[in-house]
């Protein structure tokens, strides 16, 4: 692609951005929450992989809890 018709591509996505964040400004927070929940599920998944089991009643305690722990 050549270097105008990037600068080109950048501006638009920077111009639609913009406009979103301002008119839509609650639907792009939920959409990036979600993403970012999705990412630490997957970190997780992962993780939970690599860890020793972890019994159930633990896991519902810090669900209740609303606490993370390290």
């Amino acid at each position: 692609m050549p270097v105008q018709e990037e600068q080109q591509v950048k501006a638009w996505v920077r111009e639609a951005l913009i406009e979103m964040l301002q008119e839509r400004h609650s639907e792009f927070y939920a959409l990036v929450r979600e993403v970012l929940e999705d990412v630490a599920l997957g970190q997780a998944i992962h993780e939970g992989h690599q860890k020793d089991y972890v019994a159930e009643e633990d896991i519902k305690r810090l669900l209740k809890s609303g606490v993370s722990e390290p």
